[in-house]
């Protein structure tokens, strides 16, 4: 007896086909999502052509036209069923991970792309009053000092960590960095004075809608304008250490870059919640949150 007849014999007598179910009805309900999958994507399929249920009893391009295996095009038989469900469960089961894991990885890439592309909700709008408007004869001195030396160095706001003082150092700035924004004289800053001083050249329109962006989150209350409270808090946050918690009173060159690109990026809202905060801690609770 050669070999193929004697595995043609073990499927008369059942054995072989007893073995080959237990196995194959084992892997079968892990192999079944996956089988159609394998048997749809197959070239190699007869007149069935890509039905799912091709692949989930009996056809297999090995074993499908066998004539000792009986299988046939669909293979219904007792034992061609059988094997063909465990040949079938087998590549489904590996044609499952493959297609799960791709599906993971596919989701993971959207996710990035939509976290990077989706602009954040700029900080919401707080409660806080306008404040009164800058005097008209407020010195624009220590405004163009901190111009100055936070676009070339460092600039010293105060030495002390004592809040009483520091307050009132960065208000002191707050007002006459304002007033020198403030070239219309109402006391205020428009989104206009604003993005021509961040700016400098109005024809540049990336610049431009950057520095909307930076004055959209200035504007804490959402009135339109940004007072001296605001722009003193924003002040602040220029101070935030590594930790965006203490100050300790000097804002670098570049703190001035990085505050800058936070405070213009519209998928980051980490100056958002930081000059919140800030804001918090100069005129409310005392407490940085």
């Amino acid at each position: 007896m050669t070999f193929w007849q004697s595995i043609k014999t073990g499927f008369k007598n059942g054995n072989i086909a007893k073995w080959t179910q237990a196995i194959g009805m084992t892997t079968f309900t892990v192999g079944a999502t996956g089988a159609m999958i394998h048997d749809l994507n197959k070239s190699s399929n007869c007149c069935c052509g890509g039905s799912i249920f091709n692949g989930m009893f009996g056809y297999n391009p090995m074993m499908g036209y066998n004539p000792m295996m009986s299988m046939g095009c669909g293979g219904y038989n007792n034992y061609g069923s059988q094997y063909g469900q465990y040949i079938a469960a087998q590549a489904g089961a590996r044609d499952f991970q493959i297609a799960w894991a791709q599906y993971q990885a596919q989701q993971a890439q959207q996710a990035q792309i939509t976290q990077s592309t989706t602009p954040s909700v700029v900080n919401e709008k707080m409660d806080n009053e306008c404040a009164s408007k800058i005097d008209d004869n407020q010195s624009t001195d220590l405004g163009k000092d901190f111009d100055d030396k936070t676009n070339s160095g460092e600039y010293t706001i105060c030495n002390t960590d004592d809040k009483s003082t520091y307050t009132s150092k960065v208000v002191e700035l707050g007002k006459s960095y304002g007033k020198l924004l403030d070239t219309s004289g109402d006391g205020y800053i428009s989104e206009a004075e604003f993005t021509a001083h961040e700016t400098k050249d109005a024809s540049v329109a990336d610049k431009i809608a950057k520095a909307k962006i930076a004055f959209k989150k200035y504007d804490l209350n959402k009135d339109g304008k940004i007072d001296w409270k605001e722009l003193s808090a924003a002040i602040a946050t220029y101070d935030l250490d590594s930790n965006n918690k203490l100050f300790n009173g000097q804002i670098s060159k570049s703190d001035n870059v990085n505050w800058g690109e936070l405070a213009m990026n519209q998928y980051s809202n980490k100056f958002d919640k930081a000059l919140q905060s800030s804001y918090k801690y100069l005129f409310g609770s005392g407490k940085q949150e």
